[in-house]
């Protein structure tokens, strides 16, 4: 017996031993990213900033949420901040003041697809490695677009609103004139309506502006002008807020189809009244998720190894997050 317990005793020692090592092996092992493999000189408690433009609005709280998440998951300081307009200037500014900063990665959603890319090259020829979510400046040298695919998503608008209107009638959409990614929207809306139904007719884009009054203010004055129009899409979070305003107060909600854009709680609520009957969901937290995942890989070698010295892409050039539709049927779950 007293044998048997010595025996026991030693392979015990001898498993933990093992373990030990294969710990310390697996720590070496990870620490080893090649050197190649980022430009700048950043360590996992640097900083990963989020910058949008509008930054009180609901939307880019989702956004946020997965990239803290994923930041947290790895041990990382994670910053939010933004422009509080839609202005370019405004997100420029903010921009390149987080770029003197020398964060570890930058994360940014672009109001302005083209008066953002000397900043954004600039941020990138620093050493900062900068993803674009939600909206995108393709000419640029960010690493790359994480977001809706904003031409299906305004395809999955048009075909919910022929379905709830009966495949017939004149409809119109409001967006922020400018914007790339409601421009792309506005598109695929145009695009599925006229390919697909014949009998339904948009009638005209309108620019909803910067606001949610604004865009109360333009959906009034196209109601008045067109008393039978049957649907309307509005491209964004605001929008969708404004149209739902101009609506009710033209005394024609559940007469006139609107569909809106993203889960503001404002937007959810007139879902829950009956005045919007749908809204299209990103995929808010997949965006801000993978945005961040993505900045650490091309900071610590974990996709290609020595990708920067090759000349290869450090992470997918695009990546599409998805949509849904939330309706009073399905509420709920979005909120």
């Amino acid at each position: 017996m007293k044998n048997w317990k010595k025996l026991v005793s030693i392979l015990l020692t001898a498993f933990m031993v093992l373990a030990l090592c294969a710990c310390g092996n697996k720590e070496e092992s990870s620490g080893n990213a090649d050197a190649g493999d980022t430009k700048a000189e950043v360590s996992d408690d640097g900083e990963y900033y989020m910058v949008t433009f509008q930054s009180g609005i609901d939307y880019w709280k989702g956004c946020y949420e997965g990239f803290e998440k994923a930041g947290k998951a790895k041990g990382l300081k994670t910053v939010y901040t933004g422009s509080t307009d839609g202005d370019f200037a405004g997100e420029v500014d903010v921009l390149e003041q987080i770029i003197a900063k020398k964060p570890a990665g930058i994360a940014l959603t672009c109001v302005d697809p083209d008066a953002l890319a000397d900043v954004i090259n600039k941020g990138v020829e620093a050493g900062i490695p900068i993803v674009t979510f939600d909206s995108d400046s393709p000419s640029s040298k960010r690493f790359t677009y994480l977001g809706t695919g904003n031409e299906n998503a305004g395809a999955e608008a048009a075909a919910y609103m022929a379905e709830k209107i009966g495949h017939k009638g004149k409809v119109s959409l409001v967006y922020f004139a400018g914007s790339q990614n409601q421009e792309e929207r506005a598109a695929g809306f145009e695009n599925y309506m006229k390919e697909n139904e014949p009998d339904i007719e948009v009638i005209q884009r309108v620019n909803g502006g910067e606001t949610e009054n604004e865009a109360a203010a333009a959906t009034s004055s196209l109601i008045q002008a067109n008393q039978d129009i049957a649907g309307l899409f509005a491209c964004n979070a605001w929008t969708g807020l404004g149209v739902g305003t101009a609506v009710q107060e033209a005394k024609k909600a559940g007469d006139v189809c609107v569909v809106a854009f993203d889960t503001d709680e404002g937007v959810l609520d007139y879902i829950e009244q009956d005045i919007i009957q749908g809204s299209v969901v990103q995929g808010t937290q997949q965006m801000g998720f993978w945005a961040l995942e993505f900045l650490y890989a091309a900071n610590h070698g974990s996709v290609i190894a020595g990708w920067s010295d090759k000349g290869l892409a450090a992470v997918p050039a695009t990546v599409d997050t998805g949509v849904s539709i939330a309706t009073a049927e399905n509420l709920d779950s979005f909120r």
